[in-house]
């Protein structure tokens, strides 16, 4: 059958698919990602809420103090660097060795970070998705997230749940 004939439940479970980020870039995912890199803290952080088993690993050792609030498979992700930032240790190779799928950076959008995810995506072969952390996007961000990792059912979980607390937040503060 051909798309046009698809219900769209079919229609958006083709792969490869073409996703655009939140910085307008277009990219082609070949399947949907088991495993995903967060480029620095904020998108680790993303990743790590959406799924912990998505995570391929850390972005530096983790502290002491956040250790009782991890699972322990959570705790045992290797150590991979990190991408962007003051201090970009990782190594694209360490990537492609775990099974990285994609990899998230999180942060300003513009030209300039349009530019640096298109560099780390030709360095590191691996499809490169920037999203915004703006709170206000963040329902937006996990929508996206569940298209790249084809969990619809949990991105719109995590984004209900953001915006009725923003909603409750909201309504406690205009009393």
């Amino acid at each position: 059958s051909t798309a046009s004939e698809q219900t769209g439940t079919e229609a958006e479970s083709q792969w490869p698919r073409k996703l655009t980020d939140m910085n307008g870039r277009e990219v082609e995912l070949p399947k949907p990602a088991a495993s995903a890199f967060g480029a620095g803290p904020p998108a680790t952080t993303l990743i790590y809420t959406f799924g912990a088993d998505q995570l391929a690993g850390w972005n530096g050792k983790l502290s002491g103090s956040l250790l009782p609030y991890l699972s322990d498979a959570a705790k045992n992700k290797p150590e991979l660097g990190r991408a962007s930032g003051k201090d970009g240790t990782f190594n694209p190779e360490a990537l492609l060795d775990k099974g990285v799928d994609v990899i998230f950076d999180a942060g300003d959008l513009g030209e300039q970070y349009r530019q640096m995810a298109d560099d780390l995506q030709a360095q590191s072969g691996i499809p490169t998705m920037q999203f915004s952390t703006d709170l206000d996007k963040l329902p937006e961000v996990y929508r996206l997230m569940g298209q790249v990792f084809d969990d619809a059912e949990r991105a719109e979980e995590l984004a209900a749940y953001v915006e009725r607390v923003w909603t409750e937040v909201d309504a406690k503060a205009s009393t």
